[in-house]
């Protein structure tokens, strides 16, 4: 195997990684959040938040924005058809996933972060989850939709190989 492909491996795993997180939120995560109370929901999305901020998160999220256009340069003089297939899982990881990421569900995390439970009434908490809850929740669809066509795409690559 040659470094090249090592990095395809690679971007492709961490890529997976991210789409398997999205997925999981989007099918359990999030279904079983939102049977909490509104309190429990506020206290267990702000914990959440909080604990995904760690190393291994932030190497595989950062990892695959970073080897997928890695992979896609190398790509370029070996092979203009996973080029184009690195090409295009980097483009919409970049924007699908972490342009999202960074435009849309960030900026709700750090809102609901700063959001004092001790201090709010009831109707003050059950306002901030329904400003927080469903906007989180179609964004993180949108990024487990553009994790799974990068991932595919990233894939699309070992399927050219494979045919050559």
């Amino acid at each position: 195997m040659k470094f090249p492909d090592v990095i395809v491996l690679v971007a492709t795993t961490l890529t997976a990684l991210m789409a398997g997180l999205f997925f999981a939120y989007s099918v359990s995560v999030s279904p079983g959040l939102q049977k909490l109370s509104d309190i429990e929901y506020i206290k267990a999305m702000q914990s959440i938040n909080r604990e995904i901020q760690n190393p291994l998160f932030f190497s595989c999220f950062f990892g695959a924005l970073l080897l997928l256009p890695w992979a896609c340069i190398q790509q370029y003089s070996l092979n203009k058809s996973t080029f184009l297939f690195l090409l295009a899982a980097s483009v919409v990881y970049g924007i699908g996933v972490f342009g999202v990421t960074i435009v849309a569900n960030v900026p709700l995390n750090n809102q609901l972060d700063a959001f004092s439970l001790s201090t709010a009434s009831s109707e003050q908490i059950q306002k901030q989850r329904s400003l927080f809850e469903g906007r989180w929740n179609i964004w993180n669809h949108v990024r487990t939709i553009a994790s799974l066509v990068a991932v595919m795409a990233a894939i699309g690559v070992c399927l050219v190989r494979k045919g050559n």
